[in-house]
């Protein structure tokens, strides 16, 4: 080594080795919801037909009986809450969602980005309980 330090430029890059590692850690932080989010598509649509447990794209499966410590499809499931899951596929055209009255019974069905976080939440509490058609719409 000719005496470089943390303050010399990565590779001819320009930043220092501590620039570079504070690079590293937002590039992981920001790019690893992704890919456990990709990986969890990749099971719960890995299926032929909607089962309790996995659906291909723009299908619902829907859990019948409430999850117990064995569920490993989902991290930490709500021990009292029946699930129903769908991956929608927007690119070539958007997906109408019907709900039907659900009359006094609470419900929600929330839209989450590829970081968990809930665009859209359409329910008791927000939309009502009576039936209606929403359509979902991917990016432009």
């Amino acid at each position: 080594m000719s005496g470089q330090t943390d303050d010399d430029s990565v590779a001819g890059a320009g930043i220092s080795e501590n620039q570079a590692l504070d690079l590293g850690i937002e590039a992981y932080i920001f790019g690893y919801p992704l890919v456990l989010m990709d990986v969890t598509r990749t099971v719960l649509t890995n299926a032929p037909r909607p089962s309790q447990t996995a659906a291909p794209l723009n299908q619902f499966c829907n859990l019948r009986t409430f999850p117990d410590d064995t569920m490993t499809k989902v991290v930490s499931p709500n021990a009292d809450t029946l699930y129903s899951t769908a991956w929608l596929h927007l690119v070539k055209e958007p997906i109408i969602l019907s709900l039907p009255d659900t009359g006094a019974r609470h419900y929600l069905m929330q839209m989450l980005d590829a970081w968990t976080n809930v665009f859209a939440s359409l329910g008791s509490r927000t939309t009502g309980n009576s039936k209606g058609n929403f359509g979902i719409v991917g990016p432009l």
